[in-house]
């Protein structure tokens, strides 16, 4: 390229930019004026928008590790809590199957993103004097768990007393609380964006003069900590909950007698709590029986006592039926 090919570049772009500034003159803007500070409204302007605009960036990190922090910490109390609160028993992976979305990249480019899932059925047992529930739910899975379990196979679960739609698979939860190797890439990632939106706020004071940039930095900043804190991952429990996911269909606590501790009843563990189920509802029979047995004996009539004992056969009866009922209400 010549000399004089640069110097007409060069005029070109002088003559441009004279028209350019003489528009936006003619328009009634005045152009940064660093002397000026605040005082000045497209200093206050520009400053506010280069604020907002350092405060996207910045408030990811706080927001994503705040998030993941609770899941963290929600996780291990999940995991360590009390008999009294958190149950747990023995769930059949009836399905698995692997999820694949579709997105578009800001160069216009198509990516794929993966979700590992696993289709759970297990019976969750209620407090004492409430109802127990068959649950079956859809739940994501980490890639080495979903290599690991075999459909058809057992999985321990861990589930919220009171709310068994709050469940997580204990093997799997120990997976997500350590993290792996795209974790650490994704948060280098969200600290480069932190530092280039930082710089990007706090360079508009020494371009603009005005401070009215930090406000919207630093709210931006407190309102993603707070949102990572207190609104993400307690709305992703509350979708992941939902009746999309879990569906929980209420039983007897005698319904179904299988074990709600880690490990699946063998068939002989099962007709054992069957016979113990029925002892406990035929033993208050046999009770009143020997109660009207002893008290018929020393009556004098003959009549009370074929009155009694027709009362007794009767009621005895119907208790027992009442028993078998309930044992093959919920069925094997």
């Amino acid at each position: 390229m010549t000399g004089a090919q640069v110097h007409t570049i060069r005029d070109i772009a002088s003559i441009a930019r004279e028209a350019i500034v003489d528009k936006a003159v003619g328009d009634g803007y005045d152009g940064l004026n660093v002397d000026l500070g605040c005082s000045g409204k497209d200093n206050a302007i520009a400053a506010l928008l280069l604020g907002v605009l350092g405060g996207a960036f910045a408030c990811i990190l706080p927001c994503g590790g705040l998030c993941y922090q609770s899941q963290r910490t929600w996780l291990q109390d999940f995991v360590s809590a009390p008999a009294d609160e958190v149950g747990r028993a023995s769930a059949e992976v009836t399905s698995k199957w692997i999820a694949q979305g579709i997105y578009n990249n800001s160069d216009g480019s198509y990516g794929h993103s993966v979700s590992y899932m696993f289709l759970v059925k297990f019976f969750a047992r209620g407090k004492p004097g409430e109802a127990s529930y068959n649950v079956s739910a859809r739940t994501r899975v980490t890639g080495e768990t979903y290599d690991n379990v075999a459909q058809g196979s057992d999985i321990e679960v861990a589930y919220r007393l009171g709310n068994v739609r709050e469940f997580i698979l204990v093997e799997d939860a120990g997976k997500w609380s350590r993290g792996s190797g795209i974790l650490r890439c994704v948060c280098c990632a969200l600290s480069a964006f932190m530092g280039v939106g930082l710089v990007v706020g706090a360079a508009s004071l020494p371009l603009t003069g005005c401070y009215l940039g930090f406000i919207p930095l630093a709210l931006f900043l407190v309102g993603g900590a707070l949102a990572g804190k207190f609104l993400c991952f307690p709305l992703v429990r509350k979708i992941s909950q939902s009746s999309f996911y879990v569906t929980v269909t209420p039983c007897s606590p005698v319904e179904r007698p299988i074990a709600t501790v880690v490990g699946e009843a063998s068939a002989e563990d099962e007709q054992m709590v069957s016979l113990q189920v029925f002892w406990r509802r035929a033993r208050p029979c046999l009770v009143v029986c020997m109660d009207a047995s002893c008290s018929s004996s020393r009556a004098e009539s003959t009549s009370t006592q074929s009155g009694m004992y027709r009362l007794v056969a009767a009621n005895v009866y119907a208790r027992l039926v009442t028993a078998a009922a309930d044992l093959a209400a919920c069925g094997s």
